[in-house]
């Protein structure tokens, strides 16, 4: 016997109670919700860390890192906590994450620098703040630190 094929379409009646939502619209609908959730989390952590709250901070950009593991801003903003809880070889690990994600990132180079800085490896630090300084010339927290590692390297 003839059957009827059945639509594989099902409804979404969780979020649009009277509409039917193809796999493909489910997925957009569900991608979004989740960079609304990375983004939430990501204020979050933002919010503890200019609050001073580290490990808090910490916490919240884990669990975003969790949601969205390719997304480098969480990994700079969770080096630039590990760099202020003195964890300097995972905010290193964090900053490469981040360049390995975008290498144009300059945010990223200053972190990386930073934590080669306090790791005492000054020459290292230098050359990722001059490689940062080549994505963006223009980047005056990027010169300052170059000059504060040149000082450093003089001594």
């Amino acid at each position: 016997m003839y059957q009827k094929k059945r639509k594989l379409e099902p409804q979404c009646s969780a979020f649009f109670p009277n509409k039917k939502m193809n796999f493909q619209s489910r997925a957009l609908m569900t991608e979004e919700l989740l960079k609304e959730e990375v983004n939430k989390i990501k204020m979050e952590g933002i919010e503890q860390f200019k609050k001073n709250r580290l490990e808090e901070a910490l916490t919240s950009f884990s669990k975003a890192i969790v949601l969205a593991p390719n997304n480098m801003y969480l990994y700079c903003n969770r080096s630039a906590v590990l760099i202020r809880l003195k964890l300097y070889e995972k905010a290193l690990e964090d900053a490469e994450k981040a360049l390995s994600i975008d290498p144009k990132y300059t945010r990223a180079y200053l972190r990386k620098g930073t934590a080669l800085f306090h790791l005492g490896k000054y020459s290292e630090s230098k050359k990722f703040f001059v490689q940062g300084l080549n994505v963006d010339p223009k980047n005056t927290e990027l010169k300052n630190v170059l000059t504060q590692v040149n000082l450093r390297i003089q001594q």
